[in-house]
């Protein structure tokens, strides 16, 4: 006959307090082995539990057995509603059950504001901002820096932007009258032909439409006096066509006019000094 699953139950339960007795049982009779009915209670409790242990060894299995047989018990939709809670913009799901700890935390938090702004368009008005700021942006073509358009003033007054911008008008005036037509000049300083789409400098190779400079034509530059002055060339005269102390031009060292030899004087001779 086999063995149902309350009998099961109470034989496990049975096999529990015996149990309980005879460690009683045993620890009463420490130290006192010479106490025969001490000694008579303890045998007694374990020839108790030894009639049980057997059948209680068949319960625990078959309650094991009706316990991996039975279907998990199914957990109600209103526990899972409060125990979890899902973000439909993050599309994530926490657990709530700290009372609204973790959510508030999530609500809260950089990620979760981010995609909350883009996803309302916020996102729009920051890219708005930051083009605006590139309007307030202003670039020196003398001296090549950028800064903000509220400094532009006194960039401009300072000693360093005028030895910039004197240097660079006096270098385009000079290119413009050198130049031929549909040459360009690029912001890094360097000419280059009409051919050129780029400029030739290794370090730079700017486009045409991004290095030049616009430097006007020849012949419709007009110069400062101060200007023009710095960039004359310097005329350079050979043997009788230099002139006296007061003219500007100067003589090549290699072409001036030999002495005589009745003015440079004899030649010591061998001996004297």
């Amino acid at each position: 006959m086999g063995m149902s699953q309350e009998e099961a139950v109470a034989i496990v339960v049975k096999e529990k307090e015996l149990n309980k007795a005879v460690l009683a049982a045993k620890t009463a009779l420490k130290g006192k082995e010479s106490d025969a009915k001490l000694q008579k209670k303890y045998e007694e409790a374990k020839e108790n539990y030894k009639a049980v242990y057997k059948e209680a060894i068949v319960a625990r299995k078959l309650l094991k057995e009706l316990k991996a047989a039975a279907p998990p018990e199914p957990k109600s939709a209103k526990s899972e509603k409060i125990d979890r809670w899902t973000c439909e913009i993050c599309n994530i799901t926490i657990k709530d059950n700290d009372g609204g700890h973790n959510k508030n935390v999530h609500l809260t938090g950089k990620k979760h504001l981010k995609r909350v702004a883009e996803a309302s368009g916020d996102h729009k008005n920051k890219n708005k901002k930051s083009e605006d700021k590139e309007h307030l942006k202003w670039t020196c073509e003398w001296c090549h820096v950028t800064m903000a358009a509220v400094a532009r003033e006194t960039h401009e007054a300072g000693a360093k932007h005028k030895r910039m911008q004197a240097t660079g008008r006096r270098f385009r005036e000079a290119f413009a009258a050198a130049s031929k037509p549909g040459d360009w000049l690029c912001k890094c300083g360097q000419h280059n032909y009409a051919s050129k789409a780029k400029c030739v400098k290794e370090t730079c190779g700017l486009s045409k439409a991004e290095g030049d400079t616009k430097v006007p034509a020849s012949g419709a530059v007009a110069p400062s006096s101060t200007a023009a002055d710095k960039t004359k060339p310097t005329k350079i005269t050979f043997g009788e066509e230099a002139k006296s102390p007061s003219d500007t031009s100067t003589v090549h060292p290699s072409f001036k006019k030999a002495k005589p030899s009745s003015e440079r004087g004899a030649a010591p001779k061998g001996g004297e000094k």
